[in-house]
């Protein structure tokens, strides 16, 4: 096989490598240029549409005629007639069956999505224990738990739905354990705290 760079020394291979791109380069560009102009394209396509419709109005501004003449024109909205009691028939007794049936699926969880204050965690079983025994004593209504969460334990305090409600306990329990934090966590339902 023979050597190209024999022949030529390697500035002029490149120069013609460089006239080789620009050659390709200038090719298509004429080829565009040419196939738009001979395309028969009319020109830049201009969208028109009357957006006015849909432009905000100062109503505070229209005059008491302009407000008027608006007020007819737009349609009248009639309420049916009635006294506003509830709907009968098979219609109420179904809903009253899906509500019936929502309401027993209710009765049956025992689970969801909360917040806890989380006391401890670290991979002392003895320490976590510790602090669940001095949690149950000074806390009155909100139960301590022990979670094991490889290869750390957790101890985490109350069952509350909403964030604010656990900011409480987390207030009280900051100033003897700093390390305390608000988790979001499953929590268990106990529904007879929130029956009215």
């Amino acid at each position: 096989m023979i050597n190209p760079t024999a022949f030529f020394p390697r500035w002029v291979s490149w120069q013609l490598g460089q006239l080789g791109a620009l050659a390709i380069l200038f090719s298509c560009l004429g080829v565009s240029c040419k196939s738009s102009q001979t395309g028969g394209n009319p020109g830049p396509v201009t969208y028109q549409e009357d957006l006015s419709r849909y432009q905000w109005r100062d109503y505070k501004r229209l005059s008491p005629d302009e407000l008027a003449k608006q007020a007819q024109a737009a349609p009248a909205v009639t309420m049916p007639a009635g006294n506003g009691t509830q709907p009968t028939g098979a219609a109420n007794a179904e809903l009253d069956a899906v509500r019936a049936t929502l309401a027993e699926n209710n009765k049956l969880l025992r689970y969801a999505q909360g917040y806890r204050v989380q006391v401890y965690s670290g991979n002392s079983r003895d320490e976590a224990n510790r602090l669940i025994t001095q949690l149950r004593l000074s806390l009155d209504q909100d139960k301590p738990e022990l979670v094991y969460d490889p290869p750390n334990y957790k101890v985490k305090v109350g069952d509350y739905f909403h964030k604010y409600e656990a900011y409480r306990l987390y207030v009280q329990l900051l100033p003897s354990y700093p390390a305390a934090i608000i988790v979001q966590d499953r929590i268990n339902l106990d529904l007879s705290r929130y029956k009215k």
